[in-house]
């Protein structure tokens, strides 16, 4: 199984960064933290690494630190500019052995010539990978529905 680096933002600034193997799941969790305090999602993006994540997360952490105006616990950060952050976040995972930079900046990313929701195409993303099946590309949509509501 594959592991992730991310960043995210919230509309307040406050910027997360970690790592993990369900990145998607993650974000959505930070999402919803966000939401409790009346704050949206902004923007976040996701590099796959071929190794373990947590060298990478730890040098990630390290660069927010150093620049970061405060820091809120381990991972949460303010008065960052997210282009730097997502820039070290790219140069991070290389140093682990990045296939490909899997760069999600928009709302929507592309699946063949199809364009969709960049939550759903990582989804189908992942299903086409392991030689999903019809039922099982039905199960994740629905679930997907549940944790990111419908997709426009």
């Amino acid at each position: 199984m594959a592991d992730y680096i991310y960043v995210c933002m919230s509309s307040s600034g406050e910027i997360k960064v970690g790592r993990s193997r369900a990145p998607l799941e993650r974000i959505a969790s930070h999402k919803r933290h966000w939401a409790k305090k009346g704050f949206d999602l902004s923007k976040f993006e996701v590099a796959e690494c071929e190794k373990s994540s947590a060298y990478s997360e730890q040098m990630l952490i390290n660069l927010c630190i150093e620049s970061a105006s405060s820091r809120c616990g381990k991972e949460w950060f303010l008065g960052l500019d997210y282009k730097n952050v997502t820039q070290w976040m790219h140069e991070c995972s290389k140093s682990l052995g990045v296939k490909t930079p899997k760069k999600i900046t928009s709302e929507y990313g592309v699946c063949g010539s199809l364009r969709l929701p960049v939550d759903t195409w990582m989804l189908f993303r992942e299903i086409v990978q392991k030689k999903g099946s019809a039922w099982l590309v039905k199960i994740i949509l629905r679930e997907h529905r549940k944790t990111f509501g419908e997709t426009k």
